[in-house]
């Protein structure tokens, strides 16, 4: 989805919605849990950043959704967290690149409110 970023009607960010009002996220050692249940992770090889590599999974939601995801460590910033409940009218977002994504895990960012999205991106 494409939505302004929280408290800047000029700056808007792309990320994949994870979590609906209600839903409850964790994440423990970079695996992530969706109302109690882990999203499986499978290794799809690795990608290199700025001459480093990194690994690769695909991951797939209870719901079956699959996307692929980049983690540079299991154990940076963001890759344990508490049970976050989203509120009512609002959204969790995630990046892809999850190690260096400022996403609702952070309070810089925090959970995006609906009335912020405005576009949703599509598969090519």
């Amino acid at each position: 989805m494409v939505f302004r970023l929280p408290g800047s009607s000029s700056i808007n960010y792309v990320m994949r919605i994870i979590g609906l009002p209600g839903d409850r996220i964790q994440l423990k050692a970079g695996t992530l849990y969706l109302n109690g249940k882990e999203a499986e992770r499978k290794p799809q090889g690795k990608t290199t950043i700025d001459g480093e590599s990194f690994a690769v999974f695909r991951e797939t939601l209870p719901s079956g959704r699959a996307y692929s995801v980049i983690e540079m460590s299991t154990k940076a910033l963001g890759d344990n967290t508490g049970e976050l409940t989203v509120p009512g009218d609002y959204y969790f977002v995630l990046g892809d690149n999850r190690d260096q994504s400022n996403d609702s895990r952070y309070e810089d960012l925090g959970f995006v409110p609906a009335e912020n999205v405005f576009a949703r991106v599509g598969a090519l």
